[in-house]
């Protein structure tokens, strides 16, 4: 049976919310924020590990009261994030840059809005600019995650570039340095993927699953094969996203892009299906030729409490392509409403 196409939602919200301006980490690991005005703050409470740890204005992460002058100072794994300076505004939200020590390497992620937290997960040859039509509806009641994983984005430098095996496993060392006991999850297509075997493999990190047209369930297809479907996908693309999947593919490079591409062809996600305990949307294009529809009927069937929404008109990445469809379902299944079939 085939599922209900989405036709509603058609105005995306415009969110515009102040953050937090300074950041203060307590001795009992409670991240402390007071908004500029002084008018407020409010806590968050992180794992206890966390302790003891403040930024510097140099961004390095360091023990409280050590120096600030003198040589380099060392890396401590689970470090609470610190900013790096750097915001970018999508749709009057405003995007503020943290970075955090994971296995010993600084990684840069985004954060905007507040409420519970939502971490975006990018697809094959994407970065965090994939969800930018997404992160303003979602801001306004959510607190947004965004990082890039290894090989891809500002992570293309990273030591031991992508590994698709060892994919799920970082997201969620990442996910507890940054201090995530339990977040919504959103991956798309590859990131799709590799959500799925996290929820499967730590069903404790999870509250809901958002997967979006995701891979790793076999249809038969050779890497060649997939580049007529390729050629088919960019008709279906929006103007605006062409340029953002030529930059992140040049930045990404040829070897990571056919590395993984490999890896990913070679999986079969089918039996950890039934594992996956969150509830989960599964959104499909209606006019996905990378991934298609009926992907989603078996996934649906497999994993336990699933819907299936197809979206008309939309291709490979319905988050562009019907920005407005897409998050008018995220909200509402986030929001613990059923959608789709």
């Amino acid at each position: 049976m085939g599922a209900k196409a989405w036709r509603g939602g058609q105005n995306e919200p415009n969110f515009a919310r102040r953050l937090p301006a300074r950041l203060h980490y307590g001795s009992r690991g409670e991240e402390r924020c007071k908004e500029s005005s002084g008018a407020r703050d409010y806590g968050r409470e992180t794992r206890g590990e966390y302790t003891n740890l403040v930024p510097h204005e140099s961004n390095e992460i360091a023990p409280r009261g050590s120096r600030r002058e003198g040589g380099p100072r060392r890396l401590l794994a689970g470090a609470l994030p610190a900013s790096v300076g750097t915001r970018r505004g999508l749709a009057g939200v405003e995007v503020l840059g943290r970075e955090v020590v994971v296995e010993g390497r600084r990684i840069r992620f985004e954060v905007a809005g507040q409420g519970e937290p939502v971490v975006m997960v990018h697809g094959l040859s994407g970065s965090t600019r994939w969800w930018d039509r997404t992160v303003p509806a979602l801001a306004a009641r959510h607190r947004v995650y965004l990082v890039d994983l290894p090989g891809f984005g500002s992570m293309r430098r990273a030591e031991g570039g992508f590994v698709l095996s060892e994919a799920a496993g970082w997201l969620s060392s990442w996910m507890e340095a940054v201090g995530l006991e339990r977040a919504h999850l959103v991956g798309h297509s590859m990131g799709g993927y590799i959500s799925l075997m996290l929820a499967a493999r730590r069903p404790d990190l999870l509250r809901r699953l958002v997967l979006v047209a995701p891979a790793g369930v076999p249809t038969g297809r050779s890497m060649h094969g997939y580049l007529l479907p390729l050629i088919r996908a960019s008709r279906y693309m929006t103007p605006g996203f062409l340029p953002v999947l030529a930059r992140d593919a040049l930045r990404t490079g040829p070897l990571t892009l056919l590395g993984a591409t490999r890896e990913l062809l070679a999986e079969d996600v089918r039996k950890y299906l039934r594992g996956i305990e969150a509830p989960t949307l599964l959104i499909w294009g209606g006019r996905d030729t990378l991934v298609p529809p009926s992907v989603g009927d078996v996934m649906r069937e497999e994993i336990p409490d699933s819907r299936l929404l197809v979206i008309d008109g939309a291709g490979h990445v319905p988050m562009f392509e019907r920005a407005a469809e897409t998050n008018a379902a995220l909200l509402a299944f986030l929001a613990g409403e059923e959608i789709g079939e």
